[in-house]
């Protein structure tokens, strides 16, 4: 039997003030950046087709977390 790939894609959908108010909603996506980025370092050492990856599906709370959140040591 031929090697068969599987793609596992995790599709979001963000709809601000639909799902709940913009405070909370950008404390979530705070919440989601912060376990994709623990991901991401947790993979570093991966093979480069192995890391983890991820893409946000929007901008707004990604420019507010890169201008608020220090740097981690």
């Amino acid at each position: 039997m031929p090697i068969q790939e599987i793609h596992i894609l995790h599709h979001t959908h963000v709809d601000v003030g639909y799902t709940d108010l913009q405070p909370t909603v950008y404390q979530q996506h705070v919440e989601y950046i912060e376990l994709a980025l623990d991901y991401c370092r947790d993979t570093d050492n991966y093979p480069d087709d192995a890391r983890f990856r991820w893409i946000h599906e929007f901008a707004w709370p990604v420019v507010r977390f890169l201008k608020e959140r220090p740097e981690r040591a």
